[in-house]
């Protein structure tokens, strides 16, 4: 194995916990499905810094074979992320403005033990030491 396939093979098992037995090594048949892939992807291009596409894990499954295609894969295009300054409070995003809004304006139905007088229409609570006084 070259250092490419190296690269490939650590990050199969990196992923699936199963070290590939060689080039000829199949992701899927090693245990892989679509949402390893995903992993596998964030993988390779975290330790390699090259970009493929979900397509081509599918159509060359083989450690060799992904391998290969990373010689013509395109460098990451995504920005590093970096952590920003920690606060003791952050703004509300637009979604949780809309929920506490709507939390804000929304009546529950809360139960309450009352008792309707007859011929009123209003109503008083059963409680006997409320009615007491």
């Amino acid at each position: 194995m070259n250092d490419r396939e190296r690269a490939v093979a650590d990050c199969v098992a990196g992923v699936l916990g199963v070290a590939p037995a060689g080039p000829e090594s199949s992701f899927f048949e090693l245990g892989g499905n679509s949402i390893s892939v995903i992993e596998l992807l964030h993988q390779l291009e975290k330790t390699t810094g090259l970009t493929l596409s979900f397509k081509d894990v599918f159509e060359a499954p083989t450690v060799a074979a992904i391998a290969a295609r990373l010689v013509s894969a395109p460098a990451s295009t995504w920005p590093a992320l970096s952590r920003g300054p920690s606060r003791d409070e952050y703004p509300a995003t637009s979604s949780q403005t809309r929920i506490w809004v709507q939390d804000q304006r929304t009546s529950y139905n809360v139960l309450a033990s009352t008792r309707w007088w007859p011929g009123t229409r209003s109503c008083a609570p059963a409680s006997p030491r409320a009615t007491a006084s």
